[in-house]
């Protein structure tokens, strides 16, 4: 199915007021119904009066701190994803203690054991 792209701008966030530009160019690329997210001009026919803008992101606070045995001192890969109604996360942890500098642990801190990788859910 061939759809035709409709850009939906916002022109002034705080006003409330928008405009809807549809694209003239019979050569629309299809993205079916999947989102995109417009961090450049390739999906973009025309950008008249409007620009992108990067915003400044700002901190909210940690969400997670990685501080269980079984995330260890490697802990990686973090996915966030949205599952209906539910936010998933899966991440890896491992512990390898050849990764720690050992000048730089506190008095009384201890490596934890090494373990290999283990896969976590939050």
């Amino acid at each position: 199915m061939r759809m035709r792209m409709v850009l939906l701008v916002w022109i002034g966030i705080s006003s409330g007021n928008f405009t809807l530009v549809e694209a003239k160019d019979s050569r629309s690329l299809d993205i079916g119904s999947r989102l995109e997210l417009f961090v450049d001009d390739y999906l973009v026919d025309s950008m008249a009066g409007v620009r992108l803008k990067l915003h400044v992101p700002r901190s909210a606070g940690n969400v997670l701190s990685f501080d269980q045995p079984w995330e260890g001192n490697t802990t990686f890969y973090v996915n966030v994803f949205s599952d209906e109604d539910r936010l998933r996360m899966y991440y890896r942890g491992s512990n390898n203690s050849s990764y720690v500098d050992q000048s730089l642990l506190h008095p009384g801190e201890e490596i934890g054991k090494d373990h290999p990788n283990t896969i976590a859910y939050a």
